[in-house]
């Protein structure tokens, strides 16, 4: 790209972190879709959102809650206060949800008496519109194993950044820690 474009500045390392923030900051950015490995997100969250108001819904493991309506009813309940509220809100392993939240991820809102009201649609015939506070943000956290498991117009609703310790740590710091896995 810098070949046709001499005015383009070239960055030899792309900031993570830096561009979480700004997304943060920003109040019509669209809402993240982090890809990591395990548990390096939720430490990485929990610095990125420190002070801040944030909640997390990690999504039941059991097959017995992944098909039941009431268990998808009772976390859209929870997704729909904090929406109301406001602040952030950090999802996990809730694949069976997010189908009812489309609307929501992509941000196409109806917007009445100058308020931001997302439809919620659960099955085929229930749709609900719920108020979206200004100040809500949504973080998806998915897992790298699972990523090829999600369908593109999912994913594509989202800013995505991928999340590493490589990408977190300087090179001075990924070769120590080398040298100490080789000891």
């Amino acid at each position: 790209y810098k070949k046709f474009y001499d005015g383009c500045d070239q960055i030899d390392k792309y900031d993570v972190i830096k561009r979480i923030k700004e997304n943060r900051k920003e109040p019509n950015s669209r809402y993240l879709l982090l890809i990591s490995k395990s548990s390096i997100s939720y430490h990485l969250l929990s610095y990125i959102l420190e002070g801040e108001k944030y909640s997390i819904i990690i999504g039941s493991k059991f097959k017995q809650d992944l098909n039941s309506e009431e268990y998808q009813f009772k976390i859209i309940n929870k997704i729909q206060l904090f929406m109301e509220q406001g602040g952030t809100i950090i999802l996990k392993k809730l694949d069976s949800v997010y189908p009812a939240l489309y609307d929501l991820f992509n941000q196409n809102f109806t917007v009445t008496s100058n308020r931001n009201y997302a439809r919620i649609t659960i099955g085929k015939t229930i749709n609900s519109y719920s108020y979206v506070n200004d100040n809500f943000k949504c973080i998806i956290d998915q897992d790298i194993s699972d990523i090829e498991k999600q369908e593109s117009p999912f994913l594509n609703r989202f800013e995505k950044h991928i999340i590493t310790f490589e990408s977190l740590l300087t090179q001075e710091l990924i070769e120590e820690s080398k040298k100490i896995f080789s000891i």
